[in-house]
């Protein structure tokens, strides 16, 4: 009896003390308070009593499906996937460790679904955590509690009752179908690739970023009266490769300087949009572009515009870079003496812009070409454009057009050509060339989008590329490269020249080809390698045909056998003048005329830089009066 006693006893104590020290108020999944070692995860009672459980070669079979009742998920294992379905959640606790108190590194993926008032607030997610999806929750806000794994790239927040998504992170991937959103303001989306707000009343979205990484933008039931975005967001969205909107019923912009505008959807959609001249959360320029950014689109690549050209009219070497070709033809001249080429190599005039290579960082490389490569860097804190030969470039030649270049920027400072900034060596060959970086590439690629390009838009850029002309030839510089991939844009609203690899001051009246692509370049340059200022001018005037009919030069051409001219043929044909840049018959009759006077084959009669700035600014002014 007296033994029977006792037990009755010592279980009674050991159920309080089991009540006592248990830390859940209800069911509860643990991973701590499993009775076996081979459980991995178990749903325990308020008294810490195990009433089911999960081997992880049971959780990874099912892919970690779990649908056991629970109120609250306060431990994981440390397996990749994890799905709780329907499990009467109303709590998530710290899931981001082990009992023991070491960190979950092998959960890449979460799933909590279809628990009607689930709470986030205490909720600590893994640092290894991927993939995100909280669907059919009831969740009506995300709390700002909540840190978010920085290598979190997707996050599902379906048929929740979300009213913003204040305290949301910025993934790579976000859906938000089916919730409660009206509005979209101030949010920085530059990291993300696809956004679906599909089933959402939406009718404003303003001042949301974007950035070129954006593919897929849904919103199939947006009515929007209000659509405002900066120049880089809308360049971005025009870009993508997928955007459907309900629609977009903005008839005007409401503040200073927006511009309204429009980009194309899914089945040829007009969407209107409000563009900002203004950055919306970076106020770093310390001056902003013209009006023409409010018609700017579908171009927002982080290059600094060099790419791959023909160096020869006739032949296809492939193996030019806009920002490394050697001085005039890419080869020595003969006879150069060991006297010229060691003058051709004198650093004494960059000596004033060499800076502290401790001060400029490499990050990445931008592009590369035969001649060598553009590297994106940082010099005291503003992104810079870092030119260097390729490693096996070590020809005399090869260095030479370097540091003739170097030394022909350092000469040049003008808002309409790309700015030097400084040089870097500790011997010629080593010459690292620092410019100023262009964030939005350059214009070829701009007229290849489906932008929409107003008149006074492409009169702008026309005007800002005949100054930097007008500026070089005041200088007695020929470009002699000029064409829509040499021109380059930025987010503050800049239009600037660059490749001046092969621009040389003129020393007499003639120049020497044999650089430059055959669809820009003058007859005469073909025929006899003639070059004067004139000859930028004629390449002007076949720029102005792509600002007129979009497309590249001759592209519309077609042989006997129906396919595209080649540079041979296209050199040939311009040379005996049987071909010249077209125009579209309904294009502004100011940029037809002008066209036309600058493809004169008679170079004499093509108007110079100044007349063409005169001639365009007056354009100007007789359509802001009309």
């Amino acid at each position: 009896m007296l033994r029977q006693a006792v037990a009755v006893v010592l279980a009674a104590v050991g159920a309080t003390l089991a009540e006592v020290t248990c830390p859940y108020t209800g069911p509860s999944f643990s991973t701590g308070y499993c009775m076996n070692d081979s459980t991995a995860l178990c749903v325990v009672d308020s008294r810490c009593t195990e009433v089911a459980s999960w081997t992880t070669a049971s959780l990874v079979s099912s892919r970690g499906l779990v649908t056991t009742s629970a109120s609250a998920l306060l431990q994981i294992p440390d397996v990749s996937t994890l799905r709780f379905i329907g499990n009467g959640l109303k709590t998530v606790g710290d899931l981001s460790k082990a009992p023991n108190g070491s960190a979950i590194t092998n959960c890449t993926n979460l799933v909590i679904a279809f628990n009607p008032g689930l709470q986030l607030d205490k909720m600590v997610l893994p640092a290894s955590l991927l993939d995100l999806a909280l669907p059919n929750n009831g969740l009506s806000t995300l709390p700002a509690t909540v840190l978010w794994p920085a290598r979190l790239t997707s996050i599902v927040l379906d048929n929740n009752m979300l009213q913003s998504y204040a305290n949301g992170p910025v993934v790579e991937t976000i859906s938000l179908y089916n919730n409660s959103l009206v509005g979209l303001q101030n949010y920085d989306w530059r990291r993300m690739s696809y956004v679906n707000l599909d089933a959402n009343a939406i009718t404003s979205i303003k001042n949301v970023q974007f950035s070129a990484t954006l593919t897929t933008f849904r919103c199939d039931r947006c009515e929007l009266v209000e659509f405002t975005l900066d120049m880089s967001s809308f360049l971005a969205l025009a870009r993508a490769k997928s955007v459907a909107i309900g629609a977009s019923n903005v008839k005007s912009c409401a503040g200073s300087g927006a511009v309204l505008n429009s980009i194309s959807g899914v089945n040829n959609q007009s969407i209107a949009v409000c563009v900002s001249q203004e950055p919306f959360f970076n106020s770093s320029h310390a001056s902003r572009g013209p009006i023409i950014w409010g018609s700017l689109a579908g171009l927002a690549v982080v290059i600094i515009g060099v790419y791959a050209f023909k160096r020869q009219c006739a032949q296809k070497s492939g193996s030019g870079h806009s920002y490394f070709k050697a001085s005039d033809d890419g080869t020595a001249p003969s006879g150069v003496s060991d006297a010229s080429m060691h003058e051709r190599l004198d650093m004494t005039d960059l000596l004033p812009f060499r800076i502290d290579e401790a001060m400029l960082t490499k990050q990445r490389v931008l592009a590369s070409g035969a001649f060598g490569q553009v590297f994106l860097g940082t010099y005291r804190g503003q992104a810079v454009a870092i030119k260097a030969l390729l490693p096996h470039r070590t020809a005399i030649k090869d260095v030479c057009g370097l540091v003739a270049e170097a030394k022909l920027l350092s000469k040049l400072s003008s808002p309409y050509v790309v700015r030097f900034l400084g040089a870097v060596w500790s011997r010629p060959i080593d010459l690292w060339c620092v410019v100023e970086y262009m964030d939005l590439g350059d214009l070829r690629q701009l007229l290849a989008t489906n932008v929409v390009l107003v008149e006074s838009a492409r009169l702008e850029m026309a005007l800002a590329i005949a100054e930097g002309l007008l500026y070089l030839h005041s200088l007695d510089v020929i470009h002699r490269d000029l064409k829509s991939r040499n021109v380059l844009l930025d987010t503050a609203g800049h239009i600037k020249l660059t490749d001046f690899g092969v621009a040389r001051e003129v020393s007499s009246n003639t120049m020497t080809a044999g650089v430059g692509t055959c669809r820009w370049v003058a007859p005469e340059v073909l025929q006899s390698g003639h070059y004067t200022t004139a000859a930028d001018i004629y390449s002007f005037g076949v720029i102005l045909s792509e600002l007129d009919t979009r497309g590249l030069p001759y592209a519309e051409l077609r042989n006997a056998r129906g396919h595209a001219l080649n540079d041979s043929v296209i050199a040939t044909r311009v040379l005996q003048g049987t071909l010249t840049p077209s125009f579209s018959v309904d294009g502004p009759a100011w940029l037809r005329e002008l066209g036309a006077d600058c493809l004169s084959t008679d170079e004499d009669r093509r108007p110079t830089a100044l007349q063409i700035s005169t001639r365009l600014r007056q354009t100007q002014r007789d359509l802001l009066t009309a």
